[in-house]
């Protein structure tokens, strides 16, 4: 994930789903936006980019970044204590 660039998130539709290993906050970070400012550009690096996030709730700049589809932005948690229930059945080896 740490080589995908951000021209390559942008192509496939892809944002950057950060959680802040501190305080647990969660964010979404779109490439879309970001390659609208000068200092950015297609071909930077998620690992470039991952030590600019800071937790916009405690100030932290520990986190996980994961890239997701756009269309599922609504339904990411990080958390899986937090999970629903129907999300944890489709894991489950043996379900048919």
């Amino acid at each position: 994930m740490d080589y995908w660039t951000l021209g390559a998130l942008s192509d496939c539709d892809q944002v950057l789903s950060v959680c802040c290993a501190v305080c647990g906050h969660k964010n979404h970070i779109d490439p879309d936006v970001l390659l609208e400012h000068p200092k950015y550009t297609p071909f930077m690096y998620v690992y470039d980019i991952k030590s600019r996030i800071k937790c916009c709730k405690c100030g932290s700049k520990e986190s996980s970044v994961f890239a997701q589809d756009r269309q599922y932005l609504g339904c990411w948690n990080p958390d899986p204590e937090k999970w629903e229930q129907a999300d944890i059945d489709h894991l489950r080896e043996d379900a048919a």
